[in-house]
């Protein structure tokens, strides 16, 4: 948790509580006399995803603000096409990261061989990349050659969120933590539908992004 609270950005935008970034960065950059109030946030974090906390408490603190963003402009009078994004405060939005960096690697394996470019930086653009180097040795050499290209729409508000909550508890260990998180924080449940067994949120080191051959995976 540590290193994501420093690297948080001071004026990231608030959720509809309008809780602040720059309060909890200090928790983790200042020096204070003792570590009470960090611990507090953090034993506050556990207790959130444990499924401990009540779940009206939970609703309140999980609030967003959904904005919708363009994801590509539409000619004159057609429909954009939209995309929502989920602004939360940043308390939450820290607890979950602190998770979720911790289970990259476990949930990179599990999606690399479905997901283009999964946490490489620019990944995208070196498939692309890829495929034209692939175009052009096949045309200097005369070869046969064909690329298809599936793209499904919306496919991530196409899933069911159920599917993924059972295919996370099933993940095995490694995403046992992910897994409990997502129950959390989406399900609004009774105690019975979440472990009371509280997720660690310990201080977490970021992973380097690995580099990737453009032709590989084509």
């Amino acid at each position: 948790m540590p290193d994501v609270a420093q690297h948080t950005k001071p004026l990231t935008s608030t959720g509809p509580r309008g809780f602040h970034a720059g309060p909890i960065k200090q928790l983790f950059t200042g020096n204070f006399p003792d570590t009470s109030d960090k611990d507090s946030f953090e034993l506050l974090g556990q207790v959130y995803f444990s499924c401990e906390m009540p779940t009206w408490l939970r609703q309140v603190l999980n609030s967003g603000l959904i904005t919708p963003l363009v994801k590509k402009p539409a000619p004159d009078g057609q429909t954009q096409d939209l995309r929502p994004t989920n602004a939360r405060d940043i308390d939450i939005s820290i607890w979950l990261k602190t998770i979720q960096r911790r289970g990259n690697a476990a949930a990179r394996a599990l999606v690399v061989t479905q997901q283009l470019a999964v946490g490489v930086t620019g990944g995208c653009e070196i498939e692309i990349n890829g495929a034209k180097l692939l175009i052009e040795q096949a045309i200097r050499k005369l070869k046969n050659l064909v690329l298809v290209c599936l793209d499904l729409k919306n496919a991530h508000n196409a899933y069911k969120r159920s599917g993924a909550q059972e295919c996370l508890d099933e993940a095995g260990p490694d995403l046992k933590t992910i897994a409990q998180a997502h129950r959390a924080d989406t399900a609004h449940g009774e105690m019975s539908t979440c472990e009371t067994k509280s997720p660690k949120l310990a201080s977490l080191k970021l992973p380097r992004q690995p580099q990737a051959d453009p032709k590989e995976g084509l």
